[in-house]
């Protein structure tokens, strides 16, 4: 039997965690043997249903961080229009270079929590810089969109914090599946034993895994494969390279002078 480690696929557990409980029962033999994996699937069956939904919930947070980040960006460039208005369209002016020491469009380019950080810096300035209604109007904007960012931020961490916690009992659960699992096999072994029957019995319960000589010969056959296609490409290489070249000229026959009376 291979136990399972973290590289197993997930799904992939449950199936060969069914094999062997389907095969025990349809043995007729060894279903109490195997009666200990029906707990171990209906465990399997719960993580599934919370790693689904805490994918999903990274994945929508992932979707409203990113219409967050948008929403900002455009609260912003309307706080750069109506300022630069304001200003003459003179961004050398000390109202307008006191928001936008950088240009606006390097605060589009950053990501939604350095952009928050960013505006966070015009709180204190509009207590010390006089605006005009369309400029404050604008910020207040701006401030509606960055506490939004930050409920958005924090909505995505405590996801992602969610999706960990749940990784980490995937893994209690092979720890624990194997543990069961081994226990079926030691049953099955013994079995064989009092039996009288060949060795590997237990082995018939278990999905088959590729054996070395057949893994090796599959790499064999890549290897051989790609061996062909590098040929034939260095075939067709070879025609249209002949194809390219012009056929040598025929030779120049010398000129006979016409005879003379």
């Amino acid at each position: 039997m291979e136990l399972f480690t973290y590289n197993k696929g997930w799904v992939q557990a449950r199936v060969e965690v069914r094999f062997t409980l389907t095969a025990g029962m349809a043995s007729k033999k060894h279903v109490a043997a195997v009666a200990p994996l029906v707990p171990v699937l209906a465990r399997w069956t719960t993580l599934e249903a919370e790693r689904s939904a805490t994918d999903d919930a990274v994945d929508d947070a992932h979707a409203v961080v990113a219409w967050t980040d948008e929403t900002l960006g455009e609260a912003i460039e309307k706080v750069a229009l109506t300022l630069l208005v304001s200003c003459n369209n003179d961004r050398t002016h000390p109202t307008f270079a006191a928001f936008f020491p950088e240009r606006p469009s390097e605060i589009a380019k950053l990501t939604l929590e350095p952009k928050v950080e960013r505006v966070r810096r015009w709180r204190s300035l509009r207590q010390e810089v006089k605006v005009n209604d369309a400029v404050s109007e604008a910020l207040d904007g701006v401030e509606a969109a960055a506490a939004e960012g930050d409920a958005a931020i924090e909505s995505r961490k405590g996801a992602l914090d969610a999706q960990a916690r749940v990784s980490l009992r995937l893994k209690a659960w092979r720890d624990a599946a194997n543990v069961v699992r081994r226990s079926v096999e030691l049953a099955l072994d013994q079995y064989a034993v009092t039996q009288g029957l060949a060795k590997g019995y237990s082995a018939k319960f278990f999905p088959k895994s590729p054996t070395k000589k057949k893994a090796k010969a599959e790499d064999a056959k890549k290897a051989d494969a790609k061996k062909t296609d590098a040929r034939v490409g260095a075939t067709k290489t070879d025609v249209m390279t002949a194809k390219s070249v012009p056929p040598p000229a025929p030779p120049a026959r010398p000129s006979v002078a016409p005879p003379t009376h």
